[in-house]
This record gives structure tokens, C-alpha cells and sequence, in this order.
């Protein structure tokens, strides 16, 4: 067994785990990040990565007040007055620490609240986009990002963020502009195919997953993929860290502040997904796009230390 020490073990390499490690590293903290699968940014990097966060700088004209209401009409008795008021202060806080800070960047988009009919909401301003990344500034930890999900890809390629490829795409028979300008692109994109095995121009969540690395990488904190939690390690009433797999031998962290789990859902966890959904219960089947490695692994160690997963959300 192998011993290792630090601050702060965080478990997880998507957006969660990585933003808690690159927050603590700037705050002075010594941060490790275990990744179960061999690749990072968990499901992030499947995602459409758009962050929800009213009074974003990028936005126009909004209110506290107009976001509250929103979020009060939106999750009726699951409302949470204290949770809510920290999110709607510190949001937009966040957008400007990483932007100031990290190699995170963000874009305005035009997309709507989810209701923006509902009291409260907004057609346009508090969603925003990771700015699109060139994946070769990774260097050689560019292998070890997830790539996208093929069904938003057109042979790997992903579209740009705002949307300018697809109106390309779709008059590419109509338009000599759109016909130049997508020829440009896949002469591009099969360069890099020939060249590095996959798209180096990525967008949405695998832009945002690809900055956070970039800036955890900067920063020195070591990621270790291939290295799935275990267990967590207790001394009294404190957990003071996690036994880890590492290939065929086992690894002990030991963490002096305390262990972040940011391990992904429980989408491949049949047990979780009966109490969660009501077709699963009486026999259908649950598809989820996100990484199979989503299998509830955060919420057993808690579990098992006598914390409480509590499913409360309505079923969609």
C-alpha cells in the first residue's frame, strides 16, 4: 500500500471536483483529485455545460429579487430560502473568480429560462457557455480528457457553442458562403483526426472541463485517473481521508482538512434509480447518457459512515 498526504482529497474530476480543488489550491490549500474512471471531467464533458447563474456580468439587466421569485414559483416545496439566497449571492461571485483567476471563460447565450413565462422569468441573460477551448494546450494530458458524446458530434466535430456551425451546416446547398465555410471546417476537423485521433476544438461541457483541467494543471494539483474511491477513513467523529484502487495495489490518502465527494450520480445504480423513479419500480428500463461510471460510489461511502442520501425531488 502506498501512502499519500495532503489538505484536501477531492473525488471526482468533473466540474464539481475540479473547481472545489482549483478553489482550495488558490485559497493555500494542498489538494489531490482521484478520478475513478481513465479519463476526466466525468459528466461535464458530455454535457451541454451551460451554467444557470442570474447576475452573471455577461448578462443584461436582472435582479436578485426577479431570480428569487423565479426560483420560488420553480421549486415549489422544495424551495430553500437559505440555499437559494447563498447561490444567488455567490453565483455570480464564482463567474468572476474563475474568469479573473483560471483559465475559465465564459460566453453569453441566448437561451431562455427553462419557464420564462413563470413570474420571475427571464427570455434571455442568466445562462452562459464555457468559452470554446483548443484541447492542444492540455499537451500531453490531452489524451486523458473524455471526449464528447458522439450523438452531438458530426463524425467527432463539435458545433460551435452559438450555434454559427449548425446555420452554416443546415444551408451548406444553398449558400456559397455556408458551402466554403463548412468545407473549411471538416478539411480542419479530418487534419486533426489524422493528426491527434479526435477534434481538438471543443465546446460546451468538454470546453469547460478542459479549462478546469488546464487551470488544476497549472496550478499543480495532481489528478489521478484509474484511481477509484474505495472507502472513506474515519478517526472518531472525523473522516481524514479515503482508500483508493490504483491498478492491482491499494492507496491511502491521508487529507489534514477533509475529503470533497464529487463523484458523479447514481444514473447506473439500479438499487438508487427504483427509490427515484416510479417506471423503474414496476419494471421499465432507465436510459442515461452519462458515463457508466455513475454508479452511486460517493453516496454507499457516505452512507456507510451514517450520512443520508435523501431522493426528495419529484420524478420528472
Amino acid at each position: 500500500m502506498t501512502t499519500r498526504n495532503c489538505d484536501v482529497l477531492v473525488v471526482g474530476a468533473g466540474a464539481g471536483g475540479l473547481a472545489t480543488a482549483i478553489t482550495a489550491k488558490k485559497h493555500g490549500l494542498d489538494v489531490i483529485v482521484i478520478e475513478k474512471d481513465d479519463c476526466f471531467g466525468g459528466t461535464t464533458a458530455f454535457s451541454g455545460g451551460v451554467l444557470w447563474v442570474p447576475g452573471n456580468r455577461h448578462s443584461a439587466n436582472d435582479s436578485t429579487e426577479a431570480a428569487m421569485t423565479y426560483l420560488r414559483n420553480e421549486t415549489d416545496a422544495c424551495f430553500d430560502a437559505a440555499g437559494v439566497e447563498a447561490f444567488l449571492r455567490y453565483g455570480p461571485q464564482m463567474v468572476d473568480f474563475f474568469e479573473r483567476e483560471t483559465a475559465v471563460k465564459f460566453v453569453p447565450t441566448l437561451y431562455p429560462d427553462y419557464h420564462p413565462q413563470v413570474e420571475g422569468g427571464v427570455d434571455v441573460g442568466r445562462s452562459i457557455l464555457a468559452a470554446p477551448y483548443d484541447i492542444r494546450g492540455l499537451g500531453p494530458d490531452m489524451a486523458r480528457l473524455r471526449p464528447p458524446l458522439k450523438t452531438i458530434t458530426f463524425i467527432g466535430m463539435m458545433f460551435n457553442s452559438s450555434n454559427a456551425d449548425l446555420k452554416h451546416f443546415f444551408n451548406v446547398t444553398r449558400s456559397l458562403t455556408s458551402f466554403v465555410y463548412v468545407a473549411r471546417r471538416l478539411l480542419t476537423h479530418l487534419k486533426e483526426l489524422a493528426l491527434y485521433r479526435r477534434g481538438t476544438q471543443v465546446t460546451s461541457g468538454n470546453a469547460l472541463a478542459a479549462r478546469l483541467v488546464r487551470s488544476a494543471l497549472d496550478l499543480g494539483i495532481p489528478i489521478l485517473t484509474g484511481t477509484p474511491a474505495r472507502q472513506l477513513l474515519r478517526d472518531g467523529g472525523r473522516v481524514v481521508g479515503a482508500l483508493a484502487g490504483q491498478g492491482n495495489s491499494e492507496l491511502r490518502i491521508q487529507a489534514r482538512r477533509g475529503v470533497v465527494l464529487a463523484c458523479g450520480g447514481f444514473s447506473h445504480d439500479l438499487q438508487r434509480l427504483r427509490q427515484a423513479y416510479p417506471h423503474v419500480r414496476r419494471g421499465g428500463e432507465h436510459f442515461s447518457p452519462v458515463p457508466a461510471g455513475n454508479t452511486g460510489d460517493g453516496a454507499r461511502m457516505a452512507e456507510a459512515l451514517g450520512a443520508k442520501v435523501d431522493i426528495r425531488l419529484q420524478a420528472p
